[in-house]
């Protein structure tokens, strides 16, 4: 008998709060995404190997490089708005 009386305001209230929260973009966000942490990635893979392997020049640059990108080193293991925070901060 109580449900019936509110039963269609429970179905307005749940119209309201329950609207669709997955934006048309999350997918093309997570793609650009996850191309910018595997750039990044990539980039202190670079820049490692250059260390150990490169020629003189290639390691006085990696070095100069490591000393920037040591701040950021973690970068691609936070939540998106910290990610994007701190390789905006880094370019």
């Amino acid at each position: 008998m109580f449900w019936n009386a509110y039963h269609t305001l429970f179905q307005k209230e749940d119209l309201i709060y329950k609207r669709n929260l997955k934006s048309e973009q999350t997918e093309a966000i997570q793609e650009a995404e996850n191309k910018r942490d595997e750039a990044f990635v990539n980039l202190k893979v670079s820049v490692s190997l250059s260390l150990r392997i490169g020629k003189a020049d290639e390691k006085a640059a990696a070095k100069a490089l490591k000393f920037v990108i040591d701040n950021y080193k973690d970068a691609d293991k936070q939540s998106q708005v910290k990610n994007t925070a701190l390789i905006t901060n880094l370019l």
